[in-house]
């Protein structure tokens, strides 16, 4: 392998790894209530020329692909001047065009003008392309060479020649060294007379006149989804979000004012744009496809996201398509995280009930990926169901513990969701007061199918029960020489290893409120005997992690004011920021005698592997220890326990665990099995403030299959209990601060643990 990667005896090497919106119980958006429309609402469901409000709703179906050959990828979906479906591929150095006829069959397009070898080579990366207003085809690229890199655009009038466009902006590049770096153009829209909208920054667009001169720079707000500006062109209008993401603003590039401005809730990423010929204005977001009709300020929801993959966290929206005349019905285009497209078609159908006749609820404290995937996917294979998926913590404020209070009254008095997320909840009471159903009957025909993997689903046996089971894990591991990477079996060993190498810090810098999560995810259990908290042992623990402290040359805070964890106000621990050594590249120089981080996924493992090769240090999982990730349950009490059941069922299937949501590693053995054997050309590089620098390929298959294995031996989950957790960081800070002694802290955190244990 060439790398030293060691299996030790007790550490075993391992893989590195919104409210959905408002919506009412029967799932219609914003619909009037008793004939009278709900004030400051800017959205109604819209009852498409149905005669009964009880039936019909849009329907969505995919769109399967030509047969594209191995290796051929789609890089572009866009429509033509006839309305016509045309997608763009790539293979062998040479791009394709197919056309979707009306019998839903392909046939081959021109496409010579992409392939005149400006387009082609490893050194040329393809950004965009359009059919601009103004009737011309555009595509942007970006060249790469050992002295820079820069992006260029080309125009065809017949789809058959290209001509380059060259303009001063994209020759404005920066230097670093001998590096230059010139404008880096992602996406392009053209306007009926000839002006190009650039997308290449991150809160703004430019746009500059077909003879090159610089127009405007139209502020605009940010995709977390695209990394950039979302944007449109409609004849002369230039169709984009306000920075505050509260609006849509519509800036004619003739007379470079901004003519319309229609208020919108912008909050929901993934935006696309289109406009039928009748001036009317589509959106298309993760919440659904609303319409505008022209001249109007009230937005309609045609399609209801949330019963559809638009709201999936894998895909996001790149164009959106609308046919004209009185029937509409839209084609969709979607980037996935894997780099592929999906175009979907949304018709409405008549026949189909306007809302699913069933629903089923899922609570969770914060949003998680993988609901919101497995409900999209969930309710395409049951029309009549309706998931809905409610989010505790959004943007309203609150605390954790004012939440879990709430939820704790709603639970207790027989009532709640029917299928509970339960990270950061206090599982082990809601087992003792019967809150949560057992799933055994759900999780044992998946160990014996051999869907899971039975190393993780029997850690939650309890009593010859089931009663959570979680969706993903990650992987907490430790890089460092053998010994120091054994020392972390437990905190006397740790204190015996910093006694013995006093030459390097055992870690890196680090602050007092991030080591006390570190080192209550991994030796919580030291603080109690037989179940219940102890002083002496909770004094102990202090005093030994004021020790590492020290060691670490741990502080307060940072130097930019941060205490390095995650922090709401009540010290809430989010488990994405448990175990991650902001100094891990330190190991390069020897710094420091191990690192630690959490790794949910293969490129992830890339930076810990490169490292270990650059310096002989081995790669092992810390005390077989994983960080479990949507840990689900079913309330004993729900309404509709079946519906629950089969759901969560759904939740391990591998078409719900195959998709990456980045929230770890999947407990399906066969969508690990999938992870596993992904090949890519991949590269990396990672560099830190410190001067550290590393890079190198993903991991060869030799090397994941390793990690694969390891990862099945994996039998000792961290238990996050985010309320026990807070109570002992709020009270034993002061101690590290030097502002009480061990004695006072520890009896504080005593007090305050045994109290709360006790309600």
């Amino acid at each position: 392998m060439g790398r030293k990667i060691t299996a030790l005896a007790l550490l075993f090497v391992l893989v590195i790894t919104s409210l959905s919106g408002c919506s009412n119980k029967n799932g219609q958006i914003n619909k009037e209530k008793n004939g009278k429309q709900e004030n400051n609402k800017q959205e109604e469901q819209l009852d498409y020329k149905s005669k009964s409000p009880e039936m019909g709703r849009f329907m969505e179906s995919k769109i399967s692909f030509p047969d594209l050959k191995e290796g051929e990828r789609v890089v572009k979906i866009i429509r033509n001047q006839e309305n016509q479906i045309e997608v763009y591929t790539y293979l062998k150095k040479q791009y394709l065009m197919y056309q979707l006829k009306e019998d839903k069959t392909w046939e081959n397009g021109e496409a010579a003008w992409l392939n005149d070898g400006r387009l082609s080579g490893s050194n040329v990366e393809f950004s965009d392309l359009c059919l601009g207003e103004d009737g011309n085809y555009y595509a942007v690229y970006i060249k790469y060479s050992d002295k820079g890199y820069g992006s260029h655009i080309i125009k065809s009038k017949d789809k058959k020649a290209a001509e380059e466009i060259k303009f001063p902006y994209l020759k404005e590049g920066q230097t670093y060294k001998d590096y230059t770096i010139y404008p880096r153009v992602q996406k392009i829209a053209v306007t009926k007379n000839g002006d190009l909208v650039f997308g290449d920054d991150k809160d703004s667009l430019l746009i500059f006149s077909k003879e090159g001169e610089k127009l405007a720079k139209i502020p605009a707000a940010y995709s977390e989804d695209t990394g950039m500006a979302s944007f449109a062109a409609s004849e002369n209008d230039v169709i984009t979000v306000t920075q505050d993401k509260k609006n849509i603003i519509f800036y004619n590039t003739g007379t470079k004012e901004t003519e319309k401005t229609v208020p919108y809730d912008a909050s929901r990423d993934a935006k696309a744009f289109a406009v039928k010929k009748d001036g009317t204005v589509f959106v298309g977001d993760r919440k659904g496809i609303h319409r505008l009709a022209k001249d109007g300020s009230l937005w309609e929801t045609t399609v209801d996201g949330v019963l559809n993959s638009m709201s999936m966290p894998s895909l996001y929206f790149d164009e959106l398509f609308v046919s004209d005349g009185d029937e509409e019905q839209y084609y969709a285009s979607y980037a996935d995280n894997d780099g592929g497209y999906r175009l979907l078609q949304y018709v409405f159908d008549k026949n189909v009930s306007a809302v699913p006749a069933q629903e089923i609820t899922v609570y969770s404290l914060k949003e998680s990926n993988t609901i919101r995937q497995a409900a999209s996917l969930f309710q395409a294979e049951n029309a009549d169901i309706r998931v809905n998926y409610v989010v505790a913590m959004g943007e309203e404020g609150g605390t954790v513990s004012d939440y879990i209070r709430a939820l704790n009254t709603e639970l207790l008095a027989g009532n709640g969701a029917d299928v509970l997320v339960l990270d950061g909840l206090p599982v082990d009471s809601y087992v003792e007061k019967g809150v949560l159903a057992d799933i055994t009957d759900i999780i044992k025909p998946l160990e014996e199918s051999g869907e899971l993997l039975t190393n993780i689903s029997s850690c939650y046996q309890q009593s010859g029960k089931i009663y959570q089971m979680p969706t993903h894990i990650n992987v907490p591991i430790v890089v460092g020489r053998e010994d120091g990477i054994l020392s972390m079996k437990d905190m006397d060993s740790i204190l015996s290893y910093m006694e013995k190498e006093k030459k390097v810090p055992y870690g890196g810098p680090t602050t007092y409120k991030a080591l006390l999560q570190d080192y209550l995810a991994l030796y919580a259990k030291d603080l109690y005997v037989d179940g219940k908290p102890d002083k002496e042992r909770i004094t102990a623990f202090l005093e030994k992690l004021k020790k590492i402290a020290d060691n670490r040359k741990a502080v307060e805070y940072l130097e930019d004011g941060r205490s390095e964890a995650a922090d709401t106000g009540d010290n809430f621990i989010d488990s994405g920021l448990l175990l991650q050594d902001r100094a891990f590249l330190g190991l390069i120089k020897n710094k420091y005698s191990i690192g630690v981080t959490q790794i949910g996924g293969i490129f992830q493992l890339s930076v810990p592997c490169a490292i270990s090769e650059q310096t002989g240090l081995h790669i092992a999982s810390i005390n077989q220890h994983f960080i479990p990730e949507g840990l689900v349950g079913l309330n004993n009490s729900g309404a509709n326990k079946e519906i629950a059941k089969e759901f969560i069922g759904f939740l391990f299937t591998k078409g719900v665990q195959d998709t990456k949501v980045l929230e770890g590693f999947p407990v399906n053995s066969g969508s690990l099995d999938k992870w596993m054997a992904e090949e890519s050309s991949d590269t990396f590089a990672m560099s830190d403030g410190d001067g550290n620098y590393v890079d190198g390929d993903l991991p060869d298959k030799e090397e994941r299959e390793y990690f694969k294995s390891m990862i099945k031996e994996l039998n000792s989950p961290i238990e996050i209990n985010r309320n026990v957790y807070g109570i002992i960081i709020q009270e034993a800070l002061p101690y590290f601060t030097g502002k009480i002694d061990a004695q006072q802290a520890a009896a504080a955190v005593y007090s305050k643990l045994s109290t709360y244990l006790a309600e």
